[in-house]
């Protein structure tokens, strides 16, 4: 695996962790926010 699929696997994952996690949960969706920035 390339450096750039493993970082979009995090990505991914990320994304998927603040769309499931409470809709409050401002600290994971500001994280995955800056991190896709």
């Amino acid at each position: 695996m390339t450096a750039k699929s493993i970082i979009k696997l995090l990505l991914a994952k990320d994304l998927a962790i603040a769309l499931l996690s409470a809709p409050n949960n401002y600290t994971t969706k500001s994280r995955t926010v800056s991190i896709c920035a």
